[in-house]
């Protein structure tokens, strides 16, 4: 079949010498071979370059998604730890309430009047919005060096001398001076029954009759009176009973 050769003519349209060029016809099969080889490597190519295109397209959206789903991961790492702040805040709002020994239900729990009188300064406190008066401020960036207990009535918190000392609530100063053994010592009235006392400081920067905000410095810390080494001692007294600071520590 591919033996023989092909005959093409060339004839010119204006006349003139015609050309006669003969083929083998294997030559001529293995150019069309070629060809149908060659429309094949680009048809593979082609399909080829698009299935990479396509490819890449879809990496750069997975890229895009992984940097959401990251985004979004970090996101829920946050309101996680958000939500265990505000768990352990509502832990502190209710010894704050009472409600851990049934403020609410005061006449079925059978506390004595004594007992239920110890929350009601801080219940209407928060009822009424009056939160910048409850002494939920720490007063000083330090370590706490001894807790509260019935034989210490505050705790003893260790800082470099000299380090701003702040209300830990809003209130009035209702006692600034030198005392031998807290040295001196600063004492705000929270209303309610609510007081507040710093001691041991070093220098005092609020007097007697001052009103101060929450956050606000009032002192110096040092080491005054008794003081066994630079410290701030801290009190909190409701109804005239010290009670732990770290009940009101809502925020850290």
């Amino acid at each position: 079949m591919l033996r023989g050769r092909i005959t093409l003519l060339v004839i010119p349209q204006e006349g003139g010498k015609t050309f006669e060029v003969k083929i083998p016809r294997a030559v001529v099969g293995l150019l069309a071979l070629l060809g149908l080889v060659v429309v094949g490597l680009l048809a593979l190519g082609g399909y080829t370059y698009n299935q990479s295109h396509r490819l890449a397209e879809k990496v750069v959206r997975l890229e895009r998604e992984k940097v959401m789903l990251e985004e979004e991961a970090g996101q829920i790492q946050q309101l996680e730890q958000v939500l265990l702040r505000l768990q352990k805040n509502n832990r502190q709002l209710h010894a704050i309430l009472g409600e851990s020994v049934g403020l609410e239900s005061t006449q079925e729990s059978g506390l004595s009047p004594a007992h239920q009188e110890l929350y009601i300064s801080a219940s209407a406190r928060l009822r009424w919005g009056r939160i910048n008066t409850l002494p939920t401020l720490w007063p000083v960036r330090g370590v706490i060096k001894r807790e509260f207990s019935k034989d210490f009535p505050g705790v003893l918190i260790s800082a470099p001398p000299r380090s701003l000392v702040r209300a830990s609530g809003s209130g009035w100063v209702v006692r600034a001076g030198f005392d031998l053994k807290l040295g001196y010592v600063v004492e705000l009235d929270h209303d309610s029954g609510i007081t507040s006392l710093y001691g041991y400081n070093a220098d005092l920067l609020a007097e007697v009759g001052d009103y101060v905000a929450k956050g606000q410095p009032i002192a110096l810390s040092g080491r005054s009176g008794e003081a066994p080494y630079p410290a701030l001692y801290y009190l909190v007294r409701e109804n005239g009973e010290a009670r732990s600071p770290r009940t009101y520590r809502l925020w850290l």
